[in-house]
């Protein structure tokens, strides 16, 4: 299974993000509350129902829903 993109609208530090990934190894990289453990969160989530906290926590604040799509 390859999962090729994961889109984020607003889910935590994410208002609307867009990543697409190549076949082969990913290494995801930033600073300090960039957002890079919500996509692993995002992929969790969307694929085996596991969040460690309330699903409304994991909207951006402010907002009343939030969409995650991951294309394989």
């Amino acid at each position: 299974m390859h999962i090729s993109k994961v889109e984020l609208e607003n889910i935590k530090s994410h208002i609307d993000s867009k990543f697409e990934f190549s076949r082969g190894t990913t290494a995801i990289t930033g600073r300090n509350g960039a957002g890079k453990t919500t996509i692993i969160e995002a992929i969790a989530c969307t694929l085996f129902d596991v969040l460690d906290y309330k699903k409304e926590d994991f909207v951006r604040r402010g907002e009343k829903k939030g969409v995650v799509r991951v294309t394989f």
